[in-house]
Parts: structure tokens; sequence; C-alpha cells
């Protein structure tokens, strides 16, 4: 520097007089020499710098232009508190400060951020960038950074996001095949949300308690299990989980159908009934699940087409079955049962038939010529009926008594037999057997007839008859079987009119008695015989 002293040195910058500061500062080291210091330069210390030096003589400047480049600063953003799921949010990232060229770059998580459907970035300038979240949700929570970027450096700011979840359940259901009796279990857990939540269980709307046949076991805020013991049918229904918590709701439903073993209503017959009569057995369901298989067993055999014995099977819609038996008879007699079958089960009812038989008699004859003194016997057999069988036996419609000599004798149930020792007159008749049960009687009668030969009553003549006079004998047959012819002999041949003599024969008083007079005896009278 030249110049005559005294010189006077001053700062100017952008032609402002400079003083010492403390981002400033001015030393003079001696009249000629001024240093200007300038510490951490930044951007408000760019300018137009002039020293200048003063004599009385005049003066002289000398100025430098000074231009600090500067980092990006951003302005601070952030999220709201309170982020509803569904909202629309966006935030602005701005740097304020720093030198061009400037990039802006938006993260996640670490992660950059690429425009789509879940996130939308808008650089509305340079230093301005908008980021836009529609329909926020659960995935849209965590941090978000905006990095601004120049030559001299980078900045970075960041904000962060929470948004308020309603809960979220897991799906359940229940197993497709359930039948009476099971037991079963739903879990309903919350997979996500926000605490504090409320569980809270329903079927068919109606809300569920626990009692003897729904359980609830609540194991924390967001897991809960309901257990159904014993299910039936009453069991089934819509079965829901509500989940709630200050943000929101979720629910979810599950359908369960309880498969329904068959019912039979109860059916009876008579406990008893007779040959000939119509049966016929309603077989009706109460309950169970279609589809539904009816059928029959007799016996425990089931009732084919070939092993009817005139039973008639119709079903009567899905859930009817009448079995029909126009006329029973004793081979129907036996167990009926029907039998009701779906994919729950099965269902059985049985009666009993008993089909009561009253006796039929074999038919008996007596022989066609019984002589008199002979032995006679007849078999009363009851071919039929249902025991116990009571036989009986009547002459002329009342009981036969040994006194009569006639006996019957019992061989087994179903047989008896009539005997008379020594048959007479007096044993002719008609013998009827009787058989009896509890479902009725019958009998069978047969008429016996002895044969009997005549039996004459003695006679003689008077004790004393004289030759001439006129007698009279009488020939009564007091037994034998008519017709009766009565004959008189004389000395072996039958008796006519004989020369010399008269003899007259005559028949009175019906066919049992015939008399012969005897006039003029002029020999000595022979006897008849």
């Amino acid at each position: 520097m030249s110049g005559d002293d005294p010189i006077t040195l001053q700062w100017y910058k952008d032609d402002v007089p400079l003083i010492s500061s403390s981002k400033l500062m001015i030393n003079t080291i001696s009249s000629r020499m001024s240093l200007l210091i300038i510490q951490s330069a930044g951007s408000e210390h760019s300018g137009t710098y002039s020293c200048k030096a003063f004599n009385p003589v005049g003066q002289a400047e000398f100025s430098a232009s000074l231009e600090v480049m500067e980092k990006p600063a951003i302005l601070p953003f952030a999220f709201p508190v309170e982020v509803q799921e569904g909202q629309l949010l966006q935030v602005t990232c701005t740097v304020t400060t720093g030198d061009e060229p400037v990039t802006l770059q938006w993260y996640k998580d670490s992660q950059p951020l690429t425009p789509s459907a879940k996130f939308m970035i808008n650089d509305i300038t340079s230093k301005m960038s908008l980021l836009v979240l529609q329909e926020v949700g659960s995935d849209h929570t965590g941090s978000y950074e905006c990095h601004a970027y120049n030559p001299v450096g980078r900045a970075t700011y960041s904000a962060v996001l929470k948004v308020n979840e309603k809960p979220e359940i897991l799906p359940f259901d229940f197993p497709r095949e359930v039948k009476e009796g099971q037991l079963l279990q739903l879990s309903c857990t919350v997979t996500t949300g926000d605490d504090p939540v409320t569980l809270q269980w329903y079927k068919d709307d109606i809300p569920v308690i626990s009692s003897a046949k729904f359980m609830i076991n609540k194991v924390d805020s967001k897991m809960s299990f309901l257990i159904l013991r014993d299910v039936g049918l009453d069991h089934t229904g819509t079965y829901t989980c509500l989940a709630f918590n200050p943000v929101g709701q979720q629910k979810f439903s599950a359908q369960l159908w309880v498969n329904a073993a068959p019912v039979i209503m109860p059916f009876m017959i008579p406990p008893e009934n007779f040959e000939g009569v119509s049966i016929q057995i309603l077989c009706t369901l109460l309950s169970g699940d279609d589809p539904v298989t009816l059928y029959w067993l007799k016996d425990k055999i089931s009732m084919n087409t070939d092993s009817l014995d005139g039973t008639t099977i119709n079903n009567v819609g899905s859930r009817t079955s009448m079995l029909a038996i126009p006329s029973v008879e004793q081979q129907h007699s036996g167990e009926y049962t029907c039998v009701a079958s779906n994919r729950a089960g099965q269902a059985n009812h049985s009666v009993i038939l008993n089909v009561l038989v009253p006796p039929r008699i074999i038919p008996f004859h007596f022989e066609e010529h019984i002589r008199a003194g002979s032995l006679v016997q007849v078999i009363c057999v009851v071919g039929e009926g249902d025991s116990p069988i009571d036989i009986r036996w009547t002459l002329h419609g009342e009981e036969v008594r040994p006194k009569l000599g006639i006996f019957t004798q019992r061989v087994g149930e179903r047989t008896s037999i009539l005997s008379i020792d020594r048959v007479g007159s007096e044993h002719r008749g008609s013998y009827t057997c009787l058989a009896s049960n509890h479902a009725g009687q019958t009998n069978h009668t047969e008429t016996l007839w002895v044969n009997e030969p005549p039996q004459i009553r003695p006679f003689q003549f008077e004790p004393e008859l004289l030759a001439g006079q006129d007698t009279q004998l009488q020939c009564y047959v007091v037994h034998g079987d008519p017709p009766l012819n009565i004959m008189w002999y004389f000395q072996g041949k039958e008796v006519s009119n004989m020369m010399g003599r008269k003899l007259v024969t005559r028949t009175t008083g019906g066919e049992r008695q015939a008399c012969s007079d005897f006039y003029r005896y002029p020999d000595v009278a022979h006897p008849l015989r």
C-alpha cells in the first residue's frame, strides 16, 4: 500500500460499513493493514465486500464478491395426532434454504417411496414436494422421511404416522359335518387393532352369556373362545364375534348346522289282534335332517319284496312310511321295526304284533258199524290255535262223565281221546268236542250209532193146557235196532196155517210185539219155539 499517513482503513459489505461482531471480526494490524475474518460463513455472508483507505490527499478502495454455497434446510412437518383408518392425509416437504439444484426424496421406514395407489407424490417445485396418502390403513403406519440434497449437502426431516386401527378378526368357521352330542370350539382372535379391544359373542344377533350350553373363555383382550358342549338342534344358528375399540369395530360370523339324527314318533298297535283284522302302522319322523331313509324289519330281518307275506309298505312323503296288512294271519306275528337313517345317525321303534288264532279241530268220525259191547275210541286233535287250549267233550249238550262209562284222556296240549270200553245203546248220540282259547272257540260234532241185535223178553205157555183148548203167546223184543222182523217157528219150520190145525199170527203194539193164537188142538199140543 502506498500513500501518506495518516491512513484510515474501513470495511464495507454491500456499501454498508462493517463493525466487528461475533460473526465478522475486523482485526487492524497496523495503519496500513486490516484483516476481515468471517467465522462460519453462511448464506447471509454472501455479498460485495469493500476495503476503503482514506488520507488527507484522497481515498482508494477495492472490492470483492463473496458467494457462500448453502446446503438445504427443510421446514418441519408432522402428521395429525389422531388419524383414523380411511382418512386422506397429505404432508409437505419444503426446503426453506439451500442452493440449487435441490433434489427431494420421500422414504417410509428407510425405504424409498415410489408413486402408487397407496402413495401419491407431487413435486410442486424443486424445493417443495407433496406426499398424499389415500384411505390410510394400518399398513400406512410408520416413519416418513423427506430427504433434500444439493451439491453442498443434505437435510432430512421425519415424522411418525400412527393410524388408529379398528380391530381385525381372524376368520373362523365350524366343521362342515356336526353331529348331535359333539363338543365344538370357536376362536375369535384379533390380529390387529388398537387397545383397548372388547370382544362379544352373539348367536342370531342375541348376546351369548356363559351357561350350561355355552362357555366363554377370554384368554386376553384380543382372544376369546366360545365352547359349545353337547351340541343339539337348539345350537343351530349364526354365531358372531364382535370386536370394537375407540376407532371402530369389526364382526365375523359363522353358520352352525347341527346334523340331527332322526327321531321317530312312537307308534302302537293293539296288544291282541284276531285273525282276519286289518292292521296299519304309521312310522312318522318328528325331526331329523334330510335326506332320510325309512325301511322296515320283521324280527330284525329286512322286509324286501320277496318276504312281505301279504304286507304292503308305502311311503307317504319323505318322512312317513305306512306298513299295512289287509288280513292278519298267524304268520304275520312278530316284531316289526321301523328304522330311520340319515348322515347324522339312525333311530328305530318297534312293536310286537300278536295275532290271536282260535282253535281249529281236525274233523273226526266214528266207525260206521259199531256193535254193542265193542270198544269205541275217537280222537279230537286241535291242529291250529294259540296256547293255552281247553278241550272238553259233550253228549247231547251235556259234559260227558265217567259214570256213563265214557272216559276222556288229554294227550299233550292239543289232543283229547274219548273212549267207551263197552258201547251200548245208551251211548248213542251226538258227541261234540269243544276247543277254546283266548282267541275264541270251535267245536266238531259226530253222531255215534250202536248196532244192537234183538233181544226177546222170555215167554211161556200156560202151565196146564188141555187138548183142543185155545191159547195165545206174546213175543216182545225189548232191545234191538229197527227195523225188526218178527217170525214164529214151530219145530224149526216157519209157522203158517197147518193142516188139522189153526194158527194165526199178528203184530200188535208196533214193530216190537207179535202174538200167535192157536185153535182146536185135537192132538197133544206141541210147544212153540
